[in-house]
């Protein structure tokens, strides 16, 4: 794991996201637990994916014929060459 932070967001449900240079995300929940996450292209010679911006987003949706909305909210981060990769809640 990386200590070179380079970028960081609150989310829209509170939680917190750090990147590092190399890549990894640490997703950290309000009670302190977190998860890690790490970019890689396997079509790259380059393992790592360094990530130098984050930014959270919310999407209400709009309601359907069955009253529920598409709400959407999560992160993307971007990297080098332009590259940007969206995470994104998802309700099972």
């Amino acid at each position: 794991m990386s200590i070179n932070y380079t970028c960081h967001a609150w989310l829209p449900d509170g939680k917190f996201v750090i990147c590092t240079d190399l890549g990894q995300i640490m997703l950290v929940e309000s009670s302190g637990e977190y998860k890690q996450l790490e970019i890689k292209d396997p079509s790259s010679k380059v393992k790592a994916f360094p990530i130098s911006s984050v930014c959270s987003y919310y999407h209400g949706g709009q309601a359907g014929s069955d009253g529920k909305g598409s709400a959407r909210q999560g992160f993307i981060v971007a990297g080098e060459s332009g590259q940007m990769r969206v995470f994104y809640k998802v309700d099972n």
